[in-house]
Parts: structure tokens; sequence; C-alpha cells
């Protein structure tokens, strides 16, 4: 057996590095990719012929979507991004956490809105109950 290319990624940055990707999904039948991408806003899925940003993505200064699980019909996107101060831009959908059902965002409840560490690193579900880590692995 042997490696095969999928697809290329997004566009590289113009006069940075290359794309940081930090995980991959699959929802709702498409590819998902998440990480440090600046061109793609953080987060892009296949729509089977181009990379696309999802809902507008992740701006605010420093962004970065770490971890992306699939938990009954949402995707959910863990990462260091903030809509609130003193981080945020006002544009991200939500701070820390948030879910996606395929068309928009859900900010969960203002995520980790006000918190000085703010950066979510991971995710997990206990029957229906979720747990956040909010410490760097």
């Amino acid at each position: 057996e042997r490696w095969h290319k999928v697809e290329d990624g997004p566009p590289y940055y113009i006069g940075g590095g290359p794309n940081m990707i930090q995980d991959v999904e699959k929802f709702q039948g498409q590819w998902y990719i998440s990480g440090n991408l600046p061109l793609a806003n953080d987060i892009a899925r296949w729509n089977g012929t181009e990379w696309e940003i999802v809902g507008g993505g992740f701006t605010s200064s420093g962004s970065s979507a770490y971890r992306m699980k699939v938990h009954g019909d949402r995707l959910y996107v863990a990462g260091s991004f903030s809509r609130c101060p003193p981080f945020g831009n006002g544009v991200d959908p939500g701070s820390g956490i948030v879910a996606w059902d395929g068309e928009q965002w859900d900010d969960l409840g203002g995520g980790t809105c006000g918190s000085t560490a703010g950066s979510v690193w991971d995710m997990t579900w206990w029957r229906d109950t979720m747990s956040l880590g909010t410490s760097m692995p």
C-alpha cells in the first residue's frame, strides 16, 4: 500500500508559512479541516471542487481552530478565537467553542467569553454532557 494525495489544502498565506492543519473531520458527507489556515479563516470544507470557508470562519487576532468533533447533528469546534473583549473582534461566531449545524453557528451560551484563558484545546462527552480541555496539552 502507499499514500495517495486527497486534495490540495486551501491556499498558503502569502508572505508567511504554510497552513497548519490541526484536525480533520467528516460532517454531513463533507470533509472539514481546521487549524491555522489564514486564507481560509482557520476552518474550511471540501465542496467536491474546492475548499471553502465555513460560515465566515475565525478572524480574531491570533485565532486558530484546534479540534473538531461531531456529536449528534452538529460539528463542534474548539480553539483560540473570541468574539468578546478583550481579545475578540466582535465578528467571530463565538469564543473558544462553537457548534456548526451545516448552515449557521451556535455560540453555546457565549463559550469562554470573559475568561482570562479563553482557548479550548479539546472536548469530550460523557453521555450528553460536554467537558472542555482548556489547558495546553
